[in-house]
């Protein structure tokens, strides 16, 4: 593969992006079947780690980083090689709250008036 630019850094491999063939073993495809009823049970999309945790509970699934990571990497996987659907999964990411702003000067100067005429000890 060529080089590419990931992250800001220049890297001499990388993976392959968008769908992507996948020929998983056994242990796999098991996986991915019991998320597919996962899934199906609860009727809307599912974080990673409530996938995770339903596995743990009811089939046993080991309770470790190592096993988090593998599901991570497994559904990945299935996702872009057209197994699993992309809205199966959800990124609930991280909430950034609006940061206040001002539309110009005039704004941010009546902003602090009343800010100062609402002020009291």
């Amino acid at each position: 593969m060529s080089a590419g630019l990931v992250s800001g850094r220049e890297y001499t491999k990388t993976r392959p992006r968008g769908a992507a063939p996948w020929n998983p073993g056994r242990e796999a495809l098991e996986v991915v079947s019991l998320v597919h009823g996962i899934v199906a049970e609860y009727a809307q999309p599912l974080t990673i780690r409530q996938i995770f945790y339903r596995l743990v509970g009811k089939y046993a699934f080991e309770k470790t980083e190592k096993a988090y990571s593998r599901l991570g990497e497994i559904l990945n996987r299935a996702r872009r090689a057209g197994l699993l659907g992309w809205d199966a999964i959800r990124d609930d990411g991280d909430y950034v709250p609006e940061i206040p702003g001002w539309s110009g000067v005039k704004q941010f100067r009546n902003t602090v008036i009343a800010m100062e005429e609402s002020y009291f000890r």
